[in-house]
This record gives C-alpha cells, sequence and structure tokens, in this order.
C-alpha cells in the first residue's frame, strides 16, 4: 500500500448508534487515497467493537484504543499516529458526502497551506442549513480577511471543514489540541495553526453534514470560562497584532456577556465588580457595551452608579 495523501481522524466515545453512518461514509468517499483513524475514547458501549470490525474488513483503517480522556486528547492520539501529508477530522456522530475528501483538493491545492470548505448543519429539530460560501476564494498573506470570513460565513470554531497540512503541525512544538479545554478547543487549535500559515483556499464545495448540539446545554457565557477568554484573545493578538477583526469582536462579546452573567449570578459581588471594571477599563475603545454604561464604571470609584446602571442592563437586556 502505497502512502496516503490524507489522514481522516475521528475520536469515538458511546457512539453505538451513529458509528456505522459515519464510518461507512468515510469508506465511500469518491477520492480513496486515505487512511482513516478511528480512536476509541473510552467507550463503554459497542464502539470500540464496531471499530475492530472496520479495521479487518479494510486495510485503511487503523484503531486506537486509550481510557477516556476527552475529544481533544482522542484527536491528539490521532496526531501523533498519523502517518499522511494531511490532516482532516471527523466527528462519529456526523456523516460526510461521498464528495467530502475531493472538495479539498481542487487542482494546484498543494501550495496552499489549510482548505476550508462549507457545512451543512442540522439542529436537534432536524432542520439544516448551509454556510453561506458562494465561491472559490483565496487568501494569500491577510490573515485578518480571513477571520473575517470565517466569522461571516459561521465557521470559525469547525476543524471537520478543514484540510490542515501535517508538516505544519508537526513544525516546531508539535501543535496539538488544548486538552483543559472543554469547548471552542477547535477554535484554539484554529489559532495556534494559522500562525504559520500564509495562504489558505475556501472552496464553495459541501461535504460535511454536522449534528448541532442543543445550545442549551453549552451555555458559552459562564464566569468558570473567562480564563480561557482571557486567554484566546491573547492568541488573537499575538497572531494579527492590533489589527482589529470580527473574531476578536466575538470574543470580546463573549466576555462582556460573561461578566454581566457572573455579576447576576453573585448579587453583584463587589470583588466581581472590581474584575469587570478592570476588564471594561482594559477594553474600553473595543468592547460593545453601551458607552454610557461604560464610562460611569471606570469613572464611578466607589461603584454604587455602576451597580444600578448594571442591574437596568441585566434587566432590559438578555443575560
Amino acid at each position: 500500500m502505497n502512502k496516503p495523501n490524507i489522514s481522516v481522524i475521528v475520536p469515538v466515545y458511546n457512539a453505538e448508534k451513529c458509528l456505522y453512518r459515519c464510518i461507512d461514509s468515510i469508506l465511500s468517499q469518491t477520492f480513496t487515497d486515505f487512511e482513516l483513524l478511528l480512536i476509541d475514547d473510552g467507550s463503554k458501549d459497542s464502539s470500540g467493537k464496531i471499530c475492530d470490525e472496520y479495521a479487518e474488513k479494510d486495510c485503511r483503517v487503523r484503531v486506537f484504543h486509550k481510557e477516556n480522556g476527552g475529544v481533544s486528547s482522542a484527536c491528539n492520539l490521532g496526531l501523533d499516529n498519523a502517518k499522511c501529508d494531511w490532516i482532516a477530522f471527523c466527528d462519529s456522530d456526523d456523516y460526510v458526502y461521498s464528495n467530502w475528501l475531493e472538495s479539498f483538493i481542487p487542482y494546484g491545492f498543494e501550495s496552499y497551506d489549510m482548505v476550508v470548505q462549507n457545512l451543512r448543519f442540522e439542529d436537534e429539530n432536524g432542520i439544516t442549513w448551509v454556510s453561506s460560501l458562494k465561491e472559490n476564494i483565496e487568501v494569500i498573506d491577510n490573515i485578518v480577511f480571513f477571520l473575517n470570513l470565517l466569522v461571516k460565513h459561521g465557521y470559525v470554531g469547525y476543524r471537520m471543514n478543514k484540510l490542515f497540512k501535517r508538516s505544519l503541525i508537526e513544525k516546531h512544538d508539535k501543535l496539538r489540541l488544548n486538552t483543559s479545554y472543554k469547548f471552542m478547543e477547535d477554535e484554539d487549535f484554529l489559532l495556534r495553526y494559522l500562525k504559520q500559515v500564509s495562504r489558505v483556499l475556501l472552496v464553495k464545495s459541501i461535504g460535511y453534514h454536522y449534528f448541532l448540539p442543543n445550545e442549551v446545554k453549552y451555555n458559552i457565557y459562564e464566569g468558570y470560562r473567562l480564563p480561557q477568554y482571557n486567554s484566546m484573545l491573547a492568541e488573537l493578538r499575538d497572531l494579527v497584532g492590533n489589527r482589529y477583526n470580527a473574531v476578536e469582536e466575538k470574543y470580546l462579546h463573549f466576555m462582556t456577556t460573561a461578566w454581566i452573567r457572573e455579576l447576576k449570578k453573585t448579587n453583584f459581588n463587589r470583588e466581581v465588580l472590581c474584575g469587570f471594571r478592570n476588564f471594561i477599563k482594559r477594553e474600553f475603545s473595543r468592547c460593545k457595551l453601551f458607552y454610557p454604561t461604560k464610562l460611569v464604571i471606570v469613572l464611578d470609584p466607589i461603584m454604587i452608579f455602576s451597580k444600578f446602571l448594571l442591574k437596568l442592563q441585566c434587566k432590559y437586556k438578555n443575560y
């Protein structure tokens, strides 16, 4: 068997109900020169056995069993064992169309550091829609433009619609997903990967069917996530410098909302108020909070008026 061109990494955990659909869709690709790495992340159902069945039937499939450590650790084990020049990811509860891998490799794709394609989303009610890229776009040495495009078309935080170059992942310190993150780990991985990227191709093809989790279960504004937001904002600014972009705007919105919800949850605890005030001072010009409210927070030393305004904000806004 010749060295395949693409390593497809699938983290698997208790996915017996949808795993056959996922693996069958990958093995049915029109592009066949790939290896499939199934990472059984300590599944307690029959997922591990299903993975082994496929490895016995198809020489492109390799299976790794590990103790449960989360999706990031499973992806990292896949990266440790990938043999190919390019890396693609698929989640075990999703599936792909037969053109998924082929859509990543149009003529001349080798000259790019990453290729991105559209996603088809499906929510818990069975409603589907497609991310909005309508034409192929080439981006060269313009990371801010690229980040703005990702936000505009709605797929900044997904690894499954992106093809990564393994040589960049393995360059210098090996790039891996942060196992301490329980959310937005894909986005963090992308920010660090982009530090080595100069040429990106976005293609209008749709190859991936993503099942959107119930957002009620994933409240992204909880205060305990503020340290991660701070860390990711620092990563972003290290990447783009002082150039404002749509990803930074999104992070600052998340952080502002997280602070306000934390204030509400703690009954406007003074220590939390001080933390929020320091955040507003630091991000005054870019934070998307009502300007008079920001000004009062910064100028109010005893924070009585600040507390009053923020309580009004919580009352009339959906915090």
